[in-house]
């Protein structure tokens, strides 16, 4: 029996494959509003992971995702939510008689979930200062690529020859060159 227990919780963490953490918060606190059991456990594990959803909605997850040394904590964080949708999923459909035998065992779980979730929680500034180091490279590299802007002598030539109170055939000569090049 435990063994087909240990199949259908593969399945459910297998079928949340690729979801971000936002979107598994939403789905948890939905599951939580229809739990059948410890349903309290459930609506307040479902509030304490919106504070945490509101906050990641800020960060521009995917975009973190993208280098690796950021998008492994996230991933890990995303397999934490994963598995506490899993317990939030199973209140729903177990029995009382399941409630009686294993309550405490799921009470443990809340707290193990939630432990786990924000160990990871606590990393998110670390990774914003990893991202804020590399946006940070970004912005020396432009400031290096400073370009050195002048007026060509060209350009100052005709300036000088338009703004001459006398004009006279270099002037005109000046034009047409300028008129030929245009």
């Amino acid at each position: 029996m435990a063994s087909w227990d240990n199949i259908g919780y593969a399945a459910n963490v297998a079928l949340l494959t690729g979801l971000d953490a936002v979107r598994l918060i939403s789905m948890i606190v939905k599951a939580a509003t229809t739990a059948r059991m410890h349903r309290s456990n459930c609506r307040r594990f479902a509030l304490h992971l919106k504070l945490i959803g509101g906050l990641l909605e800020q960060l521009r997850v995917s975009e973190l995702k993208k280098y690796p040394e950021t998008r492994e904590p996230l991933e890990q964080l995303e397999d934490a939510l994963r598995r506490a949708y899993v317990l939030v999923h199973s209140c729903q459909e177990r029995s009382y008689l399941y409630l009686l035998a294993m309550g405490w065992n799921i009470v443990y779980q809340f707290r193990k979930a939630q432990s786990e979730i924000d160990n990871y929680l606590r990393l998110v500034p670390l990774i914003t200062l990893v991202d804020n180091a590399r946006v940070r490279e970004r912005m020396e590299y432009i400031e290096r690529d400073q370009c050195e802007y002048s007026f060509d002598e060209e350009d100052r030539e005709i300036q000088n020859a338009l703004l001459n109170p006398d004009p006279s055939v270099k002037f005109m000569i000046q034009i047409q060159l300028f008129e030929d090049k245009g």
